[in-house]
C-alpha cells in the first residue's frame, strides 16, 4: 500500500484551499475505510497506531467512501450507494493522526453518542496523504473552537446584561418601597 507522495499533493496552496473548503461546502477526500475499533482512550498517536495495527490482518474488501470534512462534521458517504456511513459532529472528535511511516493511512477518535465509548475510525486515503486529511480536520477543529468561544462570549454578555438589569430593577424596587421622609414645618 505504500505509495510515493506527489509534489502536487504537498502543495501548500492545496492545503490552504482545503481550509477554505472546510469553512464553506466541505473538503472531500476519497478514502477506504479500514475499520472502526473501540479504544480505551480518546487521544494519542499510540492509540491510533494500535487501532490501525489491529486491522492490518483484515483482508476484507474495504469500503470506498468520500470523507467530507466540514466545519461542523465529518461525513462519510459510500461512493457506490451514496449511503451516509458516518455523520460525526466535530465536537465528538477528540483526536486525529496520520500513521507514521505510511503516507496514506490516518485515523480519528470520536466518542459514540449512545454508548459513550471511544471509537477509532481508520482509513487509507486513495489520493492524498493522510497528513493532509488530518490538516483539514484540524481546520474544522479550529472553526469549532472559534464557534464555541463566540457562543461563550455571547452567553457571558447576555448574563452580564441580565445581571445589570436585575440590579437596576432591585434598586428601583428598593427606592419605590423606601419611606418618603416627611418634613414637619415648625412655625416660630
Amino acid at each position: 500500500l505504500k505509495r510515493r507522495v506527489s509534489q502536487n499533493s504537498l502543495n501548500t496552496l492545496d492545503w490552504e484551499n482545503d481550509r477554505k473548503l472546510v469553512m464553506s461546502s466541505g473538503a472531500p477526500f476519497h478514502v477506504k475505510l479500514l475499520g472502526v475499533v473501540e479504544v480505551e482512550k480518546g487521544r494519542g498517536v499510540d492509540v491510533c497506531e494500535a487501532a490501525i495495527q489491529s486491522l492490518k490482518g483484515n483482508t476484507k474488501n474495504k469500503r470506498k467512501l468520500v470523507l467530507t470534512v466540514k466545519a461542523d462534521c465529518l461525513r462519510s458517504v459510500d461512493e457506490e450507494t451514496n449511503e451516509v456511513v458516518f455523520d460525526q459532529p466535530i465536537e465528538k472528535v477528540s483526536f486525529c493522526s496520520p500513521f507514521p511511516g505510511h503516507t496514506r493511512l490516518f485515523s480519528y477518535i470520536a466518542r459514540e453518542a449512545h454508548t459513550k465509548t471511544w471509537m477509532c475510525h481508520c482509513f487509507a486515503s486513495m489520493k492524498e496523504p493522510g497528513e493532509r486529511v488530518c490538516h483539514a480536520m484540524g481546520c474544522a477543529f479550529t472553526a469549532c473552537m472559534r464557534r464555541q468561544q463566540t457562543r461563550i462570549a455571547e452567553l457571558n454578555k447576555q448574563r452580564a446584561a441580565k445581571k445589570a438589569k436585575m440590579a437596576l430593577e432591585e434598586k428601583a424596587k428598593q427606592e419605590a418601597e423606601a419611606p418618603v421622609p416627611v418634613r414637619l414645618g415648625l412655625s416660630s
